[in-house]
């Protein structure tokens, strides 16, 4: 009797074990709890940081400080601060810290995400930045997969600034802004933008191989306003490209991207895929306002 009390004890504590862990697995955190105030804005991008695997990778090795959610301005502040003395001081580290804040109150009403610090003098200084998230978010994004890919958008930004931008043995960094006619601003933006909407029309692209009802995955105004800013700043930075490494940035990247061809129809935007041997062309028309 005292043997089988035992072997019952051992199976159960062996069952506890097992089963302890699924029990108090944490459920994924939704964009619909946050629209239904179940959690926190802040509480669901913390989630996203830790889960989504680019995200967690970028945290982890230092380049991405943290994503955070509408902050005040003096905690902002103090983060910048502190963030910026790795690679600052003196009245550089007031003035990069007063640029980042206009910067923040420029866009709170405009934009969904932003990066921070990211200024010109900081490209290729391996300096971590943060991600900002604004109040727009839960107006513009309507799935789970809007808010990842829009975060990976940003995180393509974190690493060309934090990296600087590297092509075929041509380069981007704080330096070539010091020299007054190397680079502009202007090219600066277009290069970083049409390289982040790339990455999200490829992750759109492949989602689309595996399910031909994307429209379930992605809403359809994301994909549209992604493809139509996509188009523009690829059709920008074709323009604005005239000292000769901005010329020769831009002749390299755009080659690089035939895999996704836009042409405008009138408002309206053709793109052309030809990627991991499937060619596809898909039309989004302009939403009105």
């Amino acid at each position: 009797m005292k043997g089988r009390l035992t072997i019952g004890f051992l199976v159960a504590s062996l069952f506890l074990l097992l089963v302890a862990p699924l029990a108090c697995a944490r459920a994924p955190l939704k964009l619909s709890d946050v629209k239904q105030g179940k959690i926190t804005a802040q509480e669901y991008l913390d989630y996203l940081a830790k889960n989504v695997p680019e995200l967690k990778q970028a945290g982890d090795s230092g380049i991405l400080e943290g994503i955070i959610y509408n902050p005040p301005e003096d905690n902002l502040r103090v983060k910048l601060n502190n963030l910026l003395r790795e690679c600052l001081n003196g009245e550089k580290l007031e003035e990069a810290t007063n640029d980042s804040l206009k910067s923040f109150r420029e866009d709170k009403e405009k934009t969904v995400f932003r990066v921070l610090p990211a200024l010109t003098y900081l490209s290729g200084k391996h300096c971590s930045l943060y991600i900002l998230g604004y109040p727009l978010l839960l107006m513009e994004a309507q799935t789970d997969a809007d808010v990842e890919n829009m975060l990976l958008h940003e995180l393509q930004h974190v690493r060309d600034v934090y990296e600087g931008v590297r092509l075929n043995g041509y380069f981007i960094g704080w330096q070539q802004f010091e020299a007054n006619a190397t680079v502009t601003i202007g090219f600066w933006k277009s290069l970083l933008e049409v390289r982040a909407y790339h990455l999200e029309l490829v992750n759109i692209f492949l989602e689309l191989k595996k399910n031909e009802h994307i429209e379930k995955t992605y809403s359809l105004p994301y994909m549209t306003a992604v493809a139509l800013s996509y188009g523009e700043y690829y059709n920008e930075l074709k323009k604005i490209a005239a000292a000769p490494l901005e010329v020769s940035m831009a002749t390299i990247q755009l080659e690089q991207y035939q895999d996704i061809v836009p042409t405008f129809l009138g408002e309206d935007l053709l793109l052309e895929f030809n990627m991991e041997g499937q060619k596809a062309a898909l039309k989004f028309i302009k939403q009105e306002e």
